[in-house]
């Protein structure tokens, strides 16, 4: 028999022994009713009184799955330790431990296998009531009853393919590792419990733009949207790639610490193990990482166009041209700018222009000259030996739009939020403009097209009057 059959063969056992277990119906009972309650609650608060509040009138149920995905997790995520804790001392109360020992199996395998057995026994019925909830769902809509809508799917199917068995799979792995080193399944069951609570309350309150890095639910990652519905972004399924990591990392070690003997080389299985946890922490580092650097790369870019944002601009009379779009790839412009030179007299002109695009050419009254585009700021050297002196500048660029671009002096952004406070924003929507392969909208805030001086202060009307033109 191969490893992969006797991996097999003690998934089944423990599915088999999974099921016959109380605590497993009990729990599973209790899983149904809170996520029937937390359903009913969202469908009827929005059917009941959505008409006279809008805070109610957010929980549109089409959304609820995103709205409790994270809490429903966190329910399965404790059902698996408490299958979990005393996995050993069940074998030795039904009086089989001597026999497992026994078996021609190795301790790596006894793991994977009894950790994909409790995974199996708390995802189908995990499956079965997301699934049934989601008919429960398009029936009343199907119906026209007067509460109730479809489940959006991608939230349906990116929880149960994405969030559960890595999640599951995970809290498997660690509280066995915890009964091999504290020796107590109730502290075990008790310090797991309390990490997968701990979890679910740090993506509560970190900062937003940390959320993607650390949150075990899909929903807290993506944003529900009709117009461009996501499945999986590299966040999500980078931070799935750490838990699987982790996973893999702790059934390694695991098996070096399982009191029982076997041929496996201790060498090779506990180097496996570290390297999976080195990687995971590595990639987890890499993610924090590359969420900081736009933290701070939004906060650099601020404190530049701040800096100018008083500085004599262009009054700007008139824009033409012509754009290409090829959604979710590329953007091509060419612009002519009609402006007329600043009241008061400058050195250098700034436009602002997003800085996704790479400029092909740029001249100024049909000549080239010469010009920086750095960090969203076109800076051409300037002299006009008039004010309101009429120019006329000429632009071709092309590339991708950055989407977070611009809103530099936005009192709220996701880098001053956390996470709750952001969830409570989305409704206003969160995504500064979309360039999608399925949808496209260009703001003016994000500058796709030249506008005159900084992109900071442009409502500050008492000292930078309204650029109006056509």
């Amino acid at each position: 028999m191969n490893s992969g059959s006797k991996v097999w063969a003690l998934t089944v056992s423990e599915f088999r022994i999974g099921r016959r277990l109380l605590r497993t119906w009990l729990f599973i009972a209790l899983a149904c009713v809170l996520a029937g309650y937390e359903f009913w609650e969202l469908t009827s608060f929005h059917a009941s009184s959505s008409f006279f509040s809008a805070s109610l009138g957010m929980l549109n149920p089409k959304y609820s799955l995103i709205e409790s995905s994270a809490t429903l997790l966190l329910i399965f995520q404790i059902g698996i330790v408490l299958l979990v804790f005393d996995i050993r001392s069940r074998d030795a109360r039904a009086r089989i431990a001597e026999a497992l020992a026994a078996r021609p199996f190795s301790n790596l395998e006894l793991l994977f296998g009894r950790v994909l057995g409790v995974t199996v026994t708390m995802t189908i019925p995990a499956v079965v009531l997301v699934l049934s909830l989601s008919l429960i769902a398009f029936v009343l809509e199907v119906f026209h009853a007067p509460f109730g809508e479809s489940l959006e799917p991608y939230s349906v199917l990116s929880f149960l393919v994405l969030d559960l068995v890595p999640n599951l799979a995970f809290f498997g792995a660690f509280t066995i590792i915890l009964t091999l080193i504290v020796r107590s399944g109730l502290l075990a069951a008790a310090i797991s419990i309390a990490a997968a609570v701990a979890l679910y309350m740090l993506i509560l309150f970190v900062p937003a733009h940390l959320v993607p890095t650390v949150a075990n639910a899909t929903s807290a990652v993506i944003y529900a949207s009709d117009l461009v519905p996501e499945f999986a972004n590299g966040w999500v399924l980078s931070q799935r790639l750490v838990l699987i990591l982790l996973t893999l990392g702790l059934l390694f070690e695991g098996a070096l610490l399982y009191p029982r003997l076997d041929s496996a080389s201790r060498k090779v299985r506990g180097s496996l193990g570290i390297g999976c946890l080195l990687v995971a922490v590595l990639v987890q580092s890499t993610l924090i990482t590359k969420a900081n650097s736009a933290r701070d790369n939004f906060k650099r870019l601020a404190a530049l166009h701040e800096s100018l944002a008083y500085q004599p601009r262009a009054d700007v009379e008139h824009i033409e041209g012509t754009l290409l779009i090829d959604p979710g790839n590329r953007l091509d412009v060419d612009y002519r700018v009609s402006f007329l030179s600043p009241a008061s007299g400058t050195d250098e002109l700034f436009f602002a222009f997003n800085d996704g695009f790479d400029i092909d050419s740029l001249t100024l009254d049909d000549q080239t000259v010469s010009y920086e585009f750095v960090d969203g700021l076109i800076r051409i050297p300037f002299s006009a030996t008039d004010a309101k002196e009429s120019h006329l500048l000429a632009i071709s660029a092309s590339g991708y739009p950055n989407t977070s671009f611009g809103y530099f002096d936005s009192a709220l952004n996701e880098y001053s939020v956390t996470n709750t406070q952001a969830r409570s924003l989305s409704v206003l929507g969160v995504q500064k403009a979309l360039f999608r392969d399925r949808y496209v909208a260009l703001t003016p805030a994000v500058k796709w097209y030249p506008t005159a001086g900084s992109a900071y202060a442009e409502d500050d009307l008492e000292r930078i009057p309204r650029d109006q033109f056509t």
